[in-house]
Formats: structure tokens, C-alpha cells, sequence
């Protein structure tokens, strides 16, 4: 007599393949070589002004009009080392006006998609919201690129999981770059 764990092993894995695929679409960037999955309720915007590409979920909150993105910014890197990359980053965020009560709530040194890459989480103040955001920043070849998530503060456990699945399709060409 077969035993039941196999067909329970593969119903598992049938219907975590079916959720999986059901609720998400795949990006791909032609120019600079690199994909990623995203929920399927989420939109998609390109912006030019250097090679930014946001994903948005659809505004559930008609009062107070806050939605949860996500962006890669890709920018030419003019061989500046990725911790000065990043001190140029706390210093964007030191001098702007938009952010009352920033803070970085860790920063770390990390590996994403084999290359050396910092890891941010942090929050303020913007137009009175508490918002969170996470970043992650990396070079490849001369490419600088900066991938992060902003989302309202009491929303950030839910949406970061949403974030980390958005790492885990993240994948690059080499051979655009």
C-alpha cells in the first residue's frame, strides 16, 4: 500500500505553484537587464529622468491617499565605491526638507544577487505620516542601483513580506550591463 505522504507532498506543492503564479507578474527591463515579480492588483510606472521603475499598489485609502511602492532606480555609478555611495545617500536624507524625524533604524552590510550590497530600514515623518521604508543598495559594473519600498508605518509588517518577495524574484542580466 502507497503511502499518503507523497500525494500530500505533491498536493502541497501543486497548490503553493497555483497561488504563487495567480498573484503576481513578472517586469522585465530590456535596457538594463533586469526582472522581478510583483503583485498583480499592484500598477507599473517608468519614469526617465535617470531609469526608474515604480510599482503600485492601487490607493485603498481614499482619505489620506497612501499607497505602498516600490522602486529601482538605476543611475551610472562614475566608479564611486559602494560605502561612499552610501554615506552620499544618509546625506541626501541629512539635507532634505521632506522628512520630519528621520531616523535609520539599522544599516547594515549585506550580499544581494552575489554583490557586495547596504541594507537600510528607516522611518519619519512625511506630511505628517509616520512612513517606513527599506532600502537596498548595490553596483554592478558602473550601474548604481537603488531598490527600496516605502509604505505607512502601520502597514510596514505586512508590506515588507510583500518586499521580501519582491527581492527574491529580483534577478539580473549580467550581459546588459
Amino acid at each position: 500500500m502507497m503511502s499518503k505522504k507523497p500525494i500530500y507532498s505533491i498536493v502541497l506543492i501543486l497548490i503553493l505553484f497555483l497561488n504563487c503564479s495567480e498573484g503576481s507578474r513578472t517586469y522585465h527591463d530590456n535596457e538594463y537587464g533586469f526582472s522581478f515579480d510583483y503583485p498583480s492588483d499592484w500598477k507599473v510606472a517608468n519614469e526617465s529622468i535617470h531609469h526608474q521603475v515604480l510599482i503600485y499598489e492601487p490607493v485603498k485609502d481614499t482619505v489620506n491617499q497612501v499607497a505602498t511602492n516600490i522602486s529601482v532606480v538605476v543611475k551610472s555609478n562614475h566608479d564611486i565605491p559602494l560605502n561612499i555611495r552610501a554615506e552620499l545617500i544618509e546625506q541626501e536624507w541629512d539635507d532634505s526638507n521632506q522628512y520630519k524625524n528621520f531616523e535609520i533604524l539599522e544599516k547594515r552590510d549585506g550580499i544581494f544577487q552575489n554583490e557586495k550590497a547596504v541594507y537600510y530600514k528607516c522611518q519619519a515623518n512625511v506630511e505628517d505620516f509616520p512612513v517606513m521604508w527599506r532600502k537596498v543598495i548595490l553596483i554592478i559594473d558602473d550601474s548604481f542601483y537603488d531598490i527600496s519600498m516605502t509604505t505607512t508605518k502601520n502597514k510596514f509588517d505586512e508590506k515588507n513580506l510583500v518586499f521580501n518577495d519582491f527581492l527574491n524574484s529580483f534577478s539580473l542580466d549580467y550581459s546588459k550591463n
